[in-house]
């Protein structure tokens, strides 16, 4: 499943060259959209709840969205023109890398480990009283409609989220080395990585 709407408002045309509204110029949906466009397009940087009422006002014609507008954009008459989300999975066979958590390198072990397994705690018991996280949950969303809620989360906070793991390095490693390789990221070790 794809996880940033290429939103266009009108017009169906292949980009090239246009402005397209972004969430943040060091962000994965800007690497994918570079990616995708072969950078071939003109970023502007917004915070990402901004970017749909830009395209209702009709300051811009395209927006990248993330988060619960990518399922919500449909109700206010936007179309997608690309997923870059299954741009990125059909074409590399790869999950999306999101977010991280990181620490640095000079933290002792003992309290990275702490860290970790509090979060694992808090993400076994948020999936088991997933009912008792909706309060608080719908009080910082964008869209407060259950159904936009319960896919957002199970969008995003997935295996992934638990462990990383063999596939989820392997994921990185591809964003990552695709990067490089068009010359939008410095070249770097894996070991700089992990």
């Amino acid at each position: 499943m794809g996880l940033y709407s290429f939103i266009k408002k009108k017009k169906n045309r292949k980009p090239q060259g246009e402005k397209i509204l972004i969430p943040g110029e060091l962000t994965t949906a800007n690497l994918l959209l570079k990616l995708f466009l072969n950078n071939d397009f003109h970023p502007v940087p917004v915070r990402y709840d901004k970017i749909i009422p830009l395209l209702l006002s009709g300051e811009s014609d395209l927006g990248v969205l993330i988060h619960e507008e990518r399922f919500t954009y449909e109700k206010q008459g936007l179309s997608k023109l690309q997923d870059l989300g299954e741009w990125w999975e059909e074409t590399t066979g790869k999950h999306i890398p999101l977010g991280a958590i990181a620490f640095q390198r000079e933290i002792e072990k003992e309290w990275k480990e702490s860290f970790d397994s509090a979060l694992k705690l808090s993400l076994d018991l948020a999936y088991k009283n997933r009912e008792d996280t909706y309060e608080y949950i719908l009080k910082h969303s964008q869209d407060t409609t259950r159904e936009v809620v319960d896919s957002h989360i199970d969008l995003y906070v997935n295996q992934f989220t638990r462990s990383l793991g063999t596939e989820g390095r392997d994921a990185i490693l591809a964003l990552y080395q695709k990067g490089v390789n068009a010359g939008f990221l410095p070249p770097g070790k894996e070991k700089e990585l992990f």
